[in-house]
């Protein structure tokens, strides 16, 4: 299966809501899903990669 998350920012800054969609997509990947982030980025963007996450940046 194919997933992509779609949300404003990664940063670490907090936000419940960043943080629920990385704890997530790190789960789904774990569970051998192709899993892609698209967002500004931000300082989750490492853990997602050691995660085999795809980071897309938005605008």
């Amino acid at each position: 299966m194919q997933i992509i998350h779609l949300a404003n920012h990664a940063q670490t800054i907090g936000n419940g809501t960043v943080n629920m969609m990385v704890d997530l997509a790190c789960v789904q990947a774990r569970m051998g899903q192709e899993v892609v982030v698209a967002s500004s980025g931000g300082g989750f963007e490492p853990l997602l990669r050691r995660h085999g996450i795809t980071h897309i940046p938005s605008r």
